[in-house]
């Protein structure tokens, strides 16, 4: 595994314009949560209780599809379109460079979990650790980094990726929600493939993990046939 990859790509995301926006968006949303939702707890005791992870990990499973489209899915399209890609790869071969972008992009999002739950902590005195919803946003995480990297491999212009990027992530909050409120056969069928029905915690989440390494495999299968 190429470290240094990881670490470029991983910095190059924290320093970005959208990263700070996010970051600080997410600050003050955990923030005004625990300060203003006092009497709900930090976890739910029961499946009809609401709590404040509940909030703030709603809040970042449709904040994150959109973020994560619009940071990562033209990042490879536009190494690719300005050929700037031709430098590393005579000291680093093609899968290398899919893994360690994937890699960075979990980071990132493990990052901007931590500083939600370190808000939440400090603000309601309490450590705030919740294992299972962070599994759970894990592999959401993993399957969105999935899909914005194979947008990044099939896109061929960088313009062309933001513009997909917006129409993708619609696509998922909107079909992925619905499909989970929804009593109609199809959507409940179709919600097996999309991350929304993985976001409470049960053993279901292999599916979307399986998911995630499929698109992944992807990635590195058209990536390593494609001309630069």
């Amino acid at each position: 595994m190429n470290i240094t990859l990881i670490k470029e790509q991983l910095f190059s995301s924290l320093k970005s314009v959208k990263s700070i926006v996010l970051i600080l968006l997410l600050s003050l949303i955990s923030y005004a949560v625990a300060n203003n939702f006092t009497q709900l707890p930090l976890l739910a005791s029961g499946t009809n209780t609401l709590s404040v992870s509940d909030i703030i990990f709603a809040l970042l499973s449709v904040l994150g599809v959109f973020f994560t489209l619009q940071m990562f899915g033209g990042n490879l399209t536009r190494e690719i379109e300005t050929q700037s890609i031709r430098y590393v790869l005579p000291y680093v071969k093609r899968y290398e460079i899919i893994l360690a972008k994937i890699i960075a992009y979990q980071l990132f999002w493990l990052i901007i979990l931590a500083i939600s739950l370190l808000i939440l902590s400090i603000s309601r005195h309490e450590f705030f650790f919740p294992v299972t919803d962070l599994i759970s946003m894990f592999g959401f995480f993993l399957y969105i980094n999935a899909i914005a990297l194979l947008t990044s491999v099939v896109v061929k212009k960088e313009k062309s990726s933001t513009f997909i990027g917006i129409v993708i992530s619609i696509l998922i909050v909107f079909i992925g929600i619905w499909s989970i409120l929804s009593h109609n056969i199809m959507l409940k069928a179709l919600s097996w493939l999309l991350p929304y029905r993985y976001m409470t915690f049960n053993w279901d989440i292999i599916v979307l993990f399986v998911l995630s390494f499929i698109l992944i495999i992807a990635s590195i299968v058209i990536f390593n046939k494609k001309e630069l």
